[in-house]
């Protein structure tokens, strides 16, 4: 019996190749698949390794007598596309969820008067709060960030606590400084590094009395072997050119050798 079923097979083979190729050809288009994509050697010779056939031939012979089911190879063939897409679906969804998050948390926004001297780009009355993490001053390039409930924050543009920030791309709105922003003292945040010699303080703070009536704090440290200090100084100007001109100074002071700003 066994020999006349493999006469017939071997009279049937064309016909059976031909229809298994067919078959597998049809499940692929009815998947949604482009079937040429697949049906390419490297495609099947990886099938082959997962599958008991000796070769393409034999693989498609055995669709077209019915011994292999077109829809298990083809599911073989698109399982690593069909992951792809899955993936992409679900970047997709999660991305539109995200989007309504964003839109929902827009509309819930409180409306309040814009006392931070900030205006955001298409739209207004916004709750909208200078960050504490970089504490941008006029003249800063800045960003807003949709927080969850908060309004809109407001950071420099190279503040590093921003990247960290969930979905912060997604969350980023254009804003600017408003021609009143100069109406109020912002705060900002400068270390000194100097030589610990004795008065050193009190030349800085001298400085600081000269350029500034708004010393909100200073605070000096020195380093373990007590031959640098660091002093730590926030104050309230109102614009980064205040800001420009009293680092200016402090850098004239003897034995200050660094003056830069801090994120706060």
């Amino acid at each position: 019996r066994n020999k006349i079923k493999n006469f017939f097979k071997s009279q049937d083979k064309e016909f059976s190749l031909s229809k298994g190729r067919e078959m597998l050809q049809t499940e692929l288009e009815k998947q949604g698949f482009v079937p040429n994509q697949f049906l390419d050697k490297k495609s099947i010779d990886a099938v082959l390794k997962k599958v008991n056939f000796r070769d393409a031939d034999a693989l498609f012979a055995a669709i077209g007598f019915g011994e292999a089911r077109a829809a298990t190879i083809a599911n073989r063939l698109t399982e690593k596309a069909r992951k792809e897409l899955e993936k992409t679906k679900q970047n997709a969804e999660a991305k539109a969820l995200l989007e309504g998050e964003v839109k929902r948390e827009k509309k819930e926004i409180k409306k309040t008067s814009s006392s931070e001297g900030v205006s955001v780009t298409g739209a207004d009355g916004l709750l909208v709060r200078i960050s504490k993490c970089c504490n941008p001053v006029p003249g800063d390039e800045i960003v807003g960030y949709i927080t969850k409930g908060r309004g809109v924050s407001i950071h420099r543009t190279d503040c590093e606590n921003l990247k960290h920030q969930e979905d912060y791309e997604h969350r980023l709105v254009d804003v600017a400084w408003e021609m009143s922003a100069g109406a109020k003292d912002y705060v900002a945040d400068i270390d000194v590094y100097s030589f610990n010699r004795p008065g050193v303080l009190n030349d800085v703070m001298q400085v600081l009395s000269n350029t500034t009536k708004n010393l909100i704090s200073i605070n000096a440290q020195p380093t373990k072997d007590r031959k640098m200090a660091t002093i730590h100084i926030s104050l309230g100007i109102k614009n980064l050119s205040d800001l420009t001109a009293i680092v200016d100074k402090i850098k004239m002071t003897p034995d200050v050798y660094s003056v830069k700003r801090t994120n706060g």
